[in-house]
C-alpha cells in the first residue's frame, strides 16, 4: 500500500484546507482532458510565431540587398502609355468624328504646303536622356547614341507623319522631282521604303480604328469625288497637337547640330 500511494501522481485529495473551515477540498482527478487544447494552442501559437520571424528576416534582407523597390506607377498604366515620356503634358479634346478638309492641307503640292508639312515634322527626330531612357525601362544594347550620351527618338506618330509625307511627294513626283536634283524617284524613295511606309501607316490605322458607321448622301454637283459624300454625326477624343508637338520640338534634333556615335556594325560590309 506504502509503494502504491508513492507511485499515484494525483493525490485523491487536494492537500489545501477551504477558508470556511468545511474541511479539506475534493479535487477532481480529471484535469488532463484540457491538455490535447493546450497543446494545439501551442502549437498554432508556435507556426504563428516562426512565421513572424520568417517574414521579418526575409524583409530584412531584401532592403539590406537594396532590392525593395515601390511599384512603378508606369506598371499600372496601359502598355501604350508606358513608353509615353510627356503624358503628363499633354491635352486632348472632342471633335467630330468626320472631319471636314482642312485647306491648304487638301490643296495639291506648293511652296507653302511644303513649309506646313516642314513645320509639321520640325520634330521628328528628338533627343532622349539616358535616364529617360532608363525610365522607359528600354534596354541599351544596340540602341543608337548621340555623341554626348543622349539617344536618338522618333515619336511614333512622327514617324507615321513622315511617311504619310514621303507618299505624297512620290504621288506628286511630277512636281517634286526638279527639286531633287539629278535623283530618281526611287532613288529617293525606294520600293523598299515606301512599301515600309504604307504598311507603317496600314497597322496605325487599324490599329487606331475610328469605328463610328458612316452614311452618304447624294450631292447636286459635278466632282471628281462623285455624286455622293461620306458624313458622320459622332465625336471622338483627339489629341491636341500643340501639346505634344511644344513637348518634341524643345529637343528636336536638327541636320548639322548632332552627329552618332559609331555603332557595332559600323566599317561592316554586306553583300548586296
Amino acid at each position: 500500500m506504502e509503494k502504491d500511494s508513492e507511485d499515484s501522481e494525483v493525490p485523491l485529495l487536494d492537500q489545501s484546507t477551504k477558508s470556511d473551515g468545511v474541511g479539506p477540498a475534493m479535487t477532481c482527478p480529471c484535469r488532463n482532458a484540457s491538455t490535447p487544447i493546450r497543446s494545439w494552442t501551442k502549437a498554432i501559437l508556435l507556426v504563428t510565431f516562426s512565421l513572424l520571424v520568417y517574414i521579418a528576416v526575409l524583409l530584412t534582407i531584401i532592403v539590406v540587398n537594396g532590392t525593395a523597390q515601390p511599384v512603378r506607377k508606369e506598371l499600372s498604366l496601359p502598355m501604350r502609355d508606358r513608353f509615353t515620356l510627356p503624358r503628363d503634358l499633354l491635352e486632348f479634346e472632342e471633335r467630330q468624328g468626320w472631319y471636314a478638309l482642312q485647306h491648304p492641307w487638301n490643296q495639291g503640292p506648293s511652296d507653302e504646303v511644303d513649309k506646313l508639312w516642314g513645320d509639321m515634322l520640325y520634330a521628328l527626330n528628338i533627343r532622349i536622356k539616358k535616364e529617360e531612357v532608363d525610365f522607359l525601362g528600354l534596354n541599351t544594347t544596340n540602341r543608337v547614341q548621340l555623341n554626348g550620351g543622349d539617344y536618338l527618338g522618333v515619336i511614333g506618330g512622327y514617324h507615321h507623319l513622315h511617311c504619310l509625307n514621303n507618299m505624297r511627294i512620290a504621288i506628286h513626283w511630277d512636281y517634286y522631282k526638279d527639286k531633287y536634283g539629278n535623283y530618281s524617284r526611287q532613288e529617293v524613295f525606294s520600293r523598299e521604303h515606301s512599301d515600309h511606309c504604307i504598311d507603317t501607316i496600314r497597322q496605325a490605322l487599324m490599329c487606331n480604328t475610328n469605328t463610328e458607321v458612316h452614311t452618304a448622301e447624294w450631292q447636286d454637283r459635278a466632282h471628281e469625288l462623285g455624286d455622293k459624300e461620306l458624313s458622320g454625326q459622332s465625336t471622338t477624343t483627339c489629341l491636341k497637337w500643340e501639346s505634344l508637338d511644344k513637348w518634341a520640338r524643345s529637343r528636336a534634333l536638327r541636320p548639322g547640330e548632332y552627329t552618332f556615335r559609331p555603332g557595332p556594325y559600323y566599317g561592316k560590309i554586306y553583300d548586296s
